[in-house]
């Protein structure tokens, strides 16, 4: 799954498609500008049960935000993105 997720995110960032944070995913989300949420495995309950009441499809990353940090090309911990429609 990881390398899939790896291609999907990188053609995404390529075409700038990808929001990164909680509160701007979750923001865009609800504003119908998302399709797909991916997140840490290491959330806390309260952020991973605010990303599952929403209205689009989520991927649980098999790691946690460090990882998830790397594989966006980050040097700050991220916990969640999106991927725009």
């Amino acid at each position: 799954m990881e390398e899939k997720l790896k291609e999907k995110l990188t053609e995404k960032i390529k075409k700038n498609e990808v929001v990164i944070g909680f509160k701007r995913t979750v923001k865009a989300a609800k504003e119908g500008k998302i399709d797909t949420i991916v997140y840490a495995n290491n959330l806390t309950d309260e952020i991973a049960n605010k990303i599952k009441a929403l209205p689009v499809d989520k991927v649980e990353y098999e790691k946690d935000s460090e990882a998830l940090s790397i594989l966006c090309g980050k040097s700050f911990k991220v916990a969640v993105i999106g991927f725009k429609k």
